[in-house]
């Protein structure tokens, strides 16, 4: 197996100086399995960013995907995969963002695009399998891509403090995750096959919803985004399932 492991202050395009000015850090674990045609590849920018790490996220100890339901998504008392917040992601910061192509058939390699604004913003990145790519936006906020499967497509776009998680789980399942304000958080779990969702958040006042939007199934598309506007806290739980199940 291919593996580089490379610390990296700063985005690769930008001077160590500059990255121990503004206190920016990334890790990167990538590996390719022998005869795998691509390799991944990685782009960090954050020359508009202060105090901000990218690194590594990955599934909590008692996340158990198979056993997902809306009760435990939102319960700790139950399997503890939890609330967004403790979650089915946790943060990983000393722990590289990881990109590793599995099994040597794989005709392409994952790829990622991170940008980082604000100050204190943090990027967890977990790829395995192939052809899997990965848009993370944090302003001043903190975003977690996990994709385990063939050709997902993440998007997490997120600012003010807010959390934003996504977990892929299958192949060819593209999703979006938009939170913004202050105490934000939402959780999308794409459990399957060719599903299609996008997850928008906004928070106002002093408001810090939990928001989990879970996907079980296959082929299962959205005919309109779910826009959540909120003013109040607490803990708000959707589920996508196929009909009759």
């Amino acid at each position: 197996m291919k593996q580089n492991f490379v610390p990296v202050f700063l985005a690769c395009a930008f001077a160590a100086a500059a990255a121990q000015a503004d206190n920016n850090t990334v890790i990167v674990l990538q590996e390719a399995e022998a005869g795998a045609a691509e390799g991944n590849t990685l782009r960090v920018d954050q020359s508009g960013a202060t105090n901000s790490r990218v690194a590594g996220t990955g599934l909590t100890a008692n996340a158990n995907l198979a056993n997902l339901t809306p009760s435990n998504l939102l319960d700790d008392s139950s399997v503890q995969v939890g609330t967004v917040q403790r979650g089915l992601l946790e943060q990983r910061p000393e722990d590289p963002a990881t990109q590793r192509v599995s099994g040597n058939s794989a005709t392409s390699g994952n790829s990622a695009t991170i940008d980082v604004l604000g100050d204190g913003s943090f990027v967890g990145l977990s790829q395995t399998g192939s052809g899997n790519t990965g848009t993370l936006t944090a302003d001043s906020a903190t975003a977690l891509l996990f994709q385990d499967g063939i050709d997902n497509q993440g998007t997490i776009d997120v600012s003010d403090g807010a959390l934003g998680s996504l977990v892929q789980e299958g192949n060819r399942n593209t999703g979006t995750v938009e939170v913004v304000g202050e105490g934000g958080q939402g959780l999308l779990a794409q459990l399957g096959d060719d599903n299609v969702t996008v997850l928008s958040i906004e928070t106002m006042g002093n408001a810090s919803p939990e928001v989990s939007f879970t996907v079980q199934g296959n082929g299962l598309t959205q005919t309109v985004p779910a826009n959540v506007f909120t003013s109040s806290g607490g803990q708000i739980s959707i589920v996508q399932r196929p009909t009759g199940q």
